[in-house]
């Protein structure tokens, strides 16, 4: 019975074009998150060879029992000075990071907030909550500021629109309900910022906002932090079943994070790079027919490294990622869940691992399949 329901799922799955599979890739890659192009980076590979020396493979335990170390201090302390927070606790992935904060603050806000577009850990994160939800149309923040004592919770740049929330208007009516803000900063963090600090401002009310940062994208290692106020931070340690009875991430991850924090601060030339090749993208795609790239609402969007070129339709957009490939481009379909039925997209993703030149020819050749996808679509039609 349950053999033939599991495969039932599987069959539905396959014939609305939303089977999925892991599979290697082929061609130049506009895929992952790699920002900066840090992963490859020889500080931070250098880093982790020391550490490995000096600790071993494993972290032990979780950090209550046996996994801390004076290396996660030094650290959690770097990490809050990067971010202008009062303090910050590492966490293995992004997804707990929120799994904890989410969890804590349900225990002190009245109901919950939430970008209708916010991503999946922040979704489960508000199941598991159980408090009274309300969900904000995409960016659409200004009428909230009358709900006293909320958890209001947001993405700053958004993982598959590339788009940025309006991060001061939802800490100001946080402030002024008596509420609480938790940004997530995971695909900001490194990128934007004076520093790479991110699109939460250094200087603000701690009391009132805590963020979400993670390491596995700009900064090119693996791990998460939470920064917040002291107190915050001691509530989450003592409460959040996510950090208290999970293993401490391995102890070369938190010497790569360190090292790769001064990177970021000492080579600013990668933000600015990163930046600069997404608005040439954008200026080159900005009059395709079909508008298959949204224009940036604001003068920063220009800036994102996140382009989603959007291919209507699950069988379509994979016809069209079929023809990328085929042209020696890595770029992967984006279908629902992960986006909204009728929004599937290829998530093109900027990173400086690629060349300047091989990025420019990218768009050149996608901006050319896609007006020839569509010339053939039209006679298929």
């Amino acid at each position: 019975m349950i053999g033939s329901a599991i495969h039932e799922i599987l069959q539905t799955l396959q014939a609305a074009h939303l089977y999925r599979k892991l599979s290697l890739g082929t061609g130049v890659s506009f895929v992952d998150n790699d920002y900066l192009g840090l992963s490859t980076h020889t500080r931070l590979i250098e880093a982790g060879k020391r550490a490995l020396d000096l600790y071993g493979a494993g972290s032990k335990g979780s950090r209550l029992l046996g996994g801390h170390s004076h290396l996660f201090e030094s650290v959690e302390e770097a990490v809050a000075r990067f971010f202008g927070a009062p303090a910050a606790l590492l966490f293995s992935t992004g997804y707990l990071a929120n799994l904890a904060a989410v969890g804590v603050l349900a225990e002190v806000c009245e109901s919950v907030v939430s970008d209708e577009k916010n991503h999946a850990s922040i979704i489960d994160a508000i199941r598991l909550s159980r408090l009274p939800k309300t969900i904000v149309s995409h960016l659409l923040w200004d009428p909230i500021a009358q709900q006293k004592g909320a958890l209001f919770v947001s993405e700053s740049l958004f993982s598959m629109d590339g788009d940025l929330a309006p991060v001061e208007t939802i800490v100001r009516a946080a402030e002024a309900s008596g509420g609480f803000a938790l940004i997530d900063e995971a695909h900001a963090a490194g990128v934007f910022g004076e520093q790479g600090e991110g699109l939460l401002p250094r200087r603000h009310n701690w009391d009132a906002v805590a963020k979400v940062v993670t390491f596995g994208k700009a900064f090119g290692v693996g791990g998460a932090a939470l920064c917040g106020s002291r107190r915050f931070i001691d509530l989450v340690l003592n409460r959040a079943r996510p950090f208290i009875f999970t293993t401490a991430p391995p102890p070369v991850v938190v010497a790569m994070i360190g090292e790769a924090l001064k990177v970021v601060r000492a080579e600013p030339w990668r933000r600015t790079e990163l930046r600069d090749r997404a608005q040439w993208v954008r200026h080159l795609w900005e009059k395709l027919p079909g508008s298959p790239l949204p224009a940036p609402k604001t003068p920063l969007e220009w800036e994102s490294p996140i382009l989603p070129f959007r291919v209507c339709g699950a069988d379509r957009v994979l016809r069209f990622c079929e023809n990328v490939r085929e042209s020696g481009l890595e770029i992967r379909a984006i279908r629902t869940p992960t986006v909204a039925e009728g929004e599937e997209r290829l998530r093109v993703s900027l990173n400086l691992r690629v060349s300047r030149d091989n990025t420019e020819t990218m768009a050149e050749m996608l901006r050319d399949l896609w007006t020839e996808f569509l010339l053939r679509e039209q006679i298929l039609e």
